[in-house]
């Protein structure tokens, strides 16, 4: 079958928050269903259109008679999603029209009564988008596929849940042979509100390919939405598996930056052990970053991933104050992160260091400690990330809005413009924007002479 696979396109209007970037990477969502279903036999298109202008959708489904359309769902582009529906249904109403992703998942009842809608695949997607698409292929009734909400005589019907995969290394590697990869800009990890972005991205950045090691995680921070499609448990793919799709990317691709896309890479598990030994052992000469979790970092493991081509992690300190931490069910405790961040700059890793701002019972008291915990690990920093928390549907902070009254369930689902909405129950944007401004100006971790010394460090 002819199947397209689309990121669809942020309508005209959208209103973009400061530090918003250009998309670096190719999206994985659907670059492994797209492997899936090539594997199936399936004849498969790709079009990431996330931040491309709204026109640029019309010669993408124009170039095929498509017997399938599937749409990558996420929060942000939500109201782009509602307009594709709506688009595809009225103009090509032959072609089936698959949902999935985190804000379908969320929103699968909604989303699977909207006429034109065939199905929606919930949660992890692979196994059931390949069962899905097979079973519209051969006429199967759509009873007959775990995982999925649909529209049956005007009553949406969800079909027994699918479990997770555990066997992550049987999952075939993203279809990067699919993707335009030379329309992805250039980048710089870890520049977040510090330079020109225009100068990082074309001038000083590279090119990335994105990696996914682990999926969903097992800490359960409230404003994290990692959970969503992937459940409750972090399940991680062999260090040999992850080390064969570098290899990958470098020899056929050409790439020598890698960014592990984890939410929260085990830094000091087995998974980075193996990784690092086989990264080494292979001699491939890769340059990579991810984001970090704290709790099982050592002098050694640092050292050995220095070694193995890592050149900057990025910790979620998300607040100074302990009582915040504990608020948002942070699994890390101050000194684990603190130590970590030491622990990283000496074994000659750049550091980031990520801030919210405005999580449930924040104060000037509270962004007063979270500064003088910065101010206390600034000469270890590389770079510092502070942004005002966001709630995303369907995690437990979104919950907690909705039992508040604060919002609906509405207020997320509808085809909104605005790019994230804000957790805003107990402090207006305004305030959250003062926040964010106070630590960045307090803080100040970056100047010249720290980064020259950083780039001589990591040379050693």
């Amino acid at each position: 079958m002819k199947v397209l696979l689309v990121m669809p396109p942020c309508p005209r209007g959208t209103v973009y928050p400061p530090g918003v970037h250009p998309r670096f990477f190719p999206p994985l969502g659907i670059g492994y269903i797209a492997s899936m279903l090539e594997k199936d036999g399936h004849q498969v298109t790709i079009s990431d259109l996330y931040l491309q202008k709204w026109n640029a959708i019309f010669p993408v489904l124009g170039a095929a008679d498509y017997d399938i359309i599937g749409i990558t769902c996420i929060f942000p582009s939500r109201a782009g999603v509602h307009d594709l529906i709506e688009l595809v249904a009225r103009r090509y109403p032959r072609a089936k029209l698959l949902l999935g992703g985190p804000f379908a998942t969320v929103m699968a009842d909604k989303l699977a009564a909207i006429p034109g809608v065939t199905a929606v695949a919930i949660g992890e997607a692979e196994l059931t988008a390949a069962e899905l698409v097979n079973a519209i292929r051969d006429g199967r009734p759509l009873s007959e596929v775990k995982g999925i909400a649909f529209n049956e005589g005007g009553r949406v019907l969800r079909t027994p849940p699918r479990g997770y995969i555990e066997d992550l290394d049987t999952v075939p590697f993203p279809a990067f042979h699919l993707f335009d990869l030379k329309s992805y800009r250039k980048f710089q990890p870890g520049n977040f509100n510090v330079v020109s972005q225009f100068i990082r991205d074309r001038f000083t950045g590279a090119r990335w390919a994105p990696v996914l090691t682990t999926r969903s995680c097992d800490f359960g921070c409230q404003f994290c939405a990692v959970q969503i499609t992937c459940g409750n448990r972090a399940r991680s793919r062999s260090g040999i598996n992850v080390a064969d799709e570098f290899e990958l990317l470098h020899k056929k691709y050409g790439y020598d930056n890698i960014f592990l896309q984890d939410a929260a890479f085990p830094v000091g598990g087995e998974l980075s052990r193996t990784l690092c030994a086989e990264l080494i052992k292979r001699k491939i000469r890769v340059n990579w970053a991810t984001n970090a979790r704290a709790d099982m970092v050592t002098r050694d493991t640092l050292r050995m991933m220095k070694d193995a081509g890592c050149s900057y992690l990025l910790y979620g300190l998300e607040s100074g104050a302990p009582e915040i931490l504990n608020t948002i069910n942070k699994s890390e405790t101050l000194e684990q992160i603190l130590a970590a961040v030491e622990l990283s700059h000496k074994a000659g890793i750049k550091v980031g260091v990520h801030v919210l701002v405005g999580y449930p019972g924040e104060s000037d008291a509270t962004i007063t400690k979270t500064i003088q915990v910065l101010k206390g690990i600034r000469k270890y920093m590389h770079t510092l990330y502070v942004r005002p928390l966001s709630v995303f549907p369907g995690t437990e902070l979104y919950r907690k809005v909705l039992a508040d009254g604060h919002l609906t369930e509405n207020d997320f689902y509808r085809p909104s413009r605005q790019f994230f909405i804000n957790y805003t129950v107990e402090h207006k944007v305004k305030t959250l924007e003062n926040w964010k401004t106070r630590i960045q100006e307090e803080v100040k971790p970056f100047n010249f002479i720290k980064r020259a010394a950083d780039f001589l460090k990591q040379k050693e």
